[in-house]
């Protein structure tokens, strides 16, 4: 179970460094998420990432 508990945890850290990445820096936004239609698949795939993360963490912690 300890496997899973480093892998969520690991999926958490890039998931939430990714998100970190892409914040606009002095004002100009990442060209990556330029695009709104990239812009909001790659929000809804960070976000899922976080969740699949959370969730398989505490899989290993409490399963």
């Amino acid at each position: 179970m300890m496997f899973f508990t480093i892998f969520g945890a690991a999926m958490v850290v890039t998931a939430s460094a990714s998100f970190w990445y892409l914040l606009h820096r002095n004002g100009q936004v990442n060209p990556l998420v330029q695009n709104s239609d990239v812009g909001s698949m790659v929000t809804i795939a960070i976000m899922g990432v976080l969740t699949i993360g959370v969730c398989v963490m505490f899989e290993g912690l409490f399963g």
